[in-house]
């Protein structure tokens, strides 16, 4: 079993025919916009499930139209995954407004929610016995896990390797103009990455995190910071990835893309189906690229992923790697 915690929202999909021209006093006629599950619980947990791994699914939304929204999606997905989501009868369920044009990758408009209420009591690992590896994302978007310097988060973590399981976390990125944006994540991630076994942070959030552009920096001084594996996303280049036994590289496969949203979770979803099955690193790495591409085949972040058994026939027939 993987637990997957942190952040989980509902998405609301407008549908463009092209990039809106928004100007103030300006009415943008678009198409219906489709409900679907986001945040990275949903999104990993469920991208697993569709894998073929058991997932528990570990967030939290409100008593609201949005969460009964959301939890109706969740178990349409798959029966049971909305069994360990807490529904908290104060705040307001998380919600992201996907700004998503053809060809361009997306834009999102984000309300944490209650998200922003979740900490270390949320968790009880005694409760999942049959685990074996812990994952969390998007504490950018979870004010108690930024705050205090990562102490919440550093507790969590601490507590996943206490329960005997491997770990990995993900991150999204801070806006700079809001509290997230003025965190410390330097601190942040000296508290935590020690407990952490993998890491797999975009080039673009680790970038602002630690105000560099340098890619060789920002791996080395993740692993200096006790990462055990850093895989850094760097968008359709594909996965740059850095342990003590040295440096990999996986470019994403040729698809014609429909929508990014959820592709980075994809991918991780690929990334810790290998590494769960314990697979070499270049196969996990191959997974993670194949089960994102398959993802940016459809405008959401489920629908376009398949079971393993279809995924990995699509790339054993020939499927091409992009030009890198």
């Amino acid at each position: 079993q993987i637990i997957v915690a942190g952040h989980i929202c509902l998405d609301i999909i407008p549908s463009m025919p092209s990039s809106p021209d928004l100007r103030p006093g300006q009415l943008v006629e678009i198409g219906a916009a489709e409900f679907s599950t986001g945040g990275c619980v949903s999104n990993v947990g469920l991208a697993l499930r569709k894998l073929g791994s058991e997932s528990i699914l570990v967030g939290k939304l409100c008593d609201d139209a949005f969460g009964q929204i959301l939890l109706n999606k969740l178990e349409t997905v798959s029966v049971g995954a909305g069994k360990s989501i807490q529904v908290s009868a104060e705040g307001n369920t998380s919600y992201t407004i996907v700004i998503s044009p053809p060809g361009v990758d997306r834009t999102f408009l984000h309300s944490p929610g209650c998200n922003d209420t979740f900490g270390p009591e949320d968790l009880d690992f005694n409760r999942y016995p049959a685990a074996t590896h812990f994952h969390f994302g998007y504490p950018p978007l979870m004010a108690r896990m930024f705050g205090n310097e990562g102490s919440e988060l550093e507790s969590i973590f601490r507590n996943a390797k206490q329960a005997g399981l491997t770990t990995s976390l993900d991150m999204s990125l801070p806006d700079s103009s809001s509290p997230s944006g003025q965190a410390n994540w330097d601190k942040i991630l000296t508290k935590v990455l020690p407990f952490v076994d993998y890491f797999l942070p975009s080039l673009q959030e680790l970038s602002y995190m630690l105000s560099s552009e340098n890619r060789d920096f920002l791996m080395s001084t993740c692993i200096e910071r006790g990462a055990g594996t850093v895989v850094l996303k760097d968008g359709e280049k594909g996965l740059h990835v850095r342990n003590s036994k040295g440096d990999y590289f996986e470019p994403c496969f040729s698809v014609d893309v429909v929508g990014t949203t959820g592709s980075g979770d994809a991918s991780v979803a690929g990334f810790l189906y290998g590494t769960t099955r314990d697979w070499p690193i270049q196969q996990c790495l191959l997974a993670a690229t194949a089960v994102g591409a398959f993802c940016v085949e459809a405008p959401d972040a489920i629908s376009g992923i398949r079971p393993w058994a279809e995924t990995s026939q699509r790339v054993d027939a020939g499927w091409r790697k992009r030009n890198t």
